[in-house]
């Protein structure tokens, strides 16, 4: 399986700047999201987070739902 960052960076293209952490963190985020069908506690278990936590986090970058 590929990793996320080699995802990102592909669609990312040449001429972009490199992310800030809160942007990758936030991508990261919802790529997790999309991945588990927004399943909060498979979230929080892939990222060694508390529930809570991914919540704080999703209301913090204002992540809503794709599906």
């Amino acid at each position: 399986m590929r990793s996320y960052l080699d995802l990102y960076f592909e669609t990312a293209g040449e001429n972009s700047n490199l992310p800030t952490l809160r942007e990758l963190e936030r991508d990261y985020i919802a790529f997790l999201l999309d991945f588990t069908a927004h399943n909060i506690t498979e979230v929080s278990r892939i990222m060694a987070i508390s529930r809570t936590a991914v919540y704080q986090k999703i209301n913090r970058f204002n992540i809503g739902r794709t599906n």
